[in-house]
């Protein structure tokens, strides 16, 4: 329960509707294929508290950040630098 309440937290901090924010990993598989993994700065993903999948981590202000899924990624990068120093440091 106390975790399904911080992905929710984390999501509403993100303003990232839970139902449609994350693509639960869909297309993952292949995107792994194509590029190498990167170790994180954080274990659990900026937008849903998921684990990480080590193959969508993006580089952000020199560190390598992970999400759960190419739909968080995605969302990341649409997001303003204040707004990713928020949701990273809910992670960290």
């Amino acid at each position: 329960m106390k975790t399904k309440m911080k992905a929710l937290a984390l999501a509403l901090l993100a303003g990232v509707a839970i139902a449609g924010g994350c693509d639960n990993n869909k297309d993952d598989r292949a995107m792994s294929e194509t590029r190498p993994a990167m170790a994180t700065v954080n274990s659990e993903c900026p937008y849903t508290g998921g684990k990480v999948n080590p193959a969508t981590a993006v580089s952000y202000k020199g560190q390598n950040v992970g999400f759960c899924c190419n739909g968080c990624a995605s969302s990341w990068a649409k997001l303003t630098d204040a707004e990713k120093d928020t949701n990273l440091a809910a992670v960290r």
